[in-house]
């Protein structure tokens, strides 16, 4: 009777052992300082477009990622942009505009980084963690306005 009691407390030990490790993973990510809430502003942009126009910090203003909900694995929020140049062609999914703000979506992936989308426009953007105040950016976009940028934000 011991035998069996001290065996169901094994098990039971295990088992909580074992939910432990997989729900550990999202609360590492926000115990570690990789909590996403917040607004985020560009410090720096390196990238081009379809018809040649660079990305640069004198031919983009402001990028501006606001997320308002993060829990866990996901988050959703807005990106929002302002050109300084009028000779890029950028499209926010609708048409060519010198500023937009679209919403996003997001989660973290099973490497630690951070995949995100912008409804209506098709790109795809991987962000990975710096710091708990930096994180960089890497978006890309296929189709008629294709673009290909790297970007650094900084929490404000």
């Amino acid at each position: 009777m011991v035998r069996t009691r001290h065996g169901a407390l094994g098990y039971i030990a295990v088992a909580l052992a074992a939910s432990a490790l997989v729900f550990s993973d999202d609360i590492a990510a926000q115990d570690t300082g990789e909590h996403l809430a917040g607004t985020w502003t560009m410090t720096d942009i390196s990238g081009r477009s379809w018809n040649g126009a660079r990305h640069t910090p004198d031919t983009i203003e402001s990028i501006v990622l606001e997320i308002s909900d993060h829990d866990g694995t996901t988050f959703a929020g807005t990106y929002s942009w302002r050109l300084s140049a009028d000779n890029l062609d950028v499209d926010d999914g609708r048409e060519v505009t010198m500023e937009a703000e679209e919403v996003v979506l997001g989660v973290r992936d099973f490497d630690g980084t951070y995949v995100m989308v912008d409804h209506p426009d098709t790109s795809v953007i991987r962000i990975r963690i710096v710091d708990e105040n930096t994180l960089e950016l890497m978006a890309y976009e296929s189709g008629p306005h294709a673009a290909v940028s790297r970007m650094r934000f900084e929490r404000q």
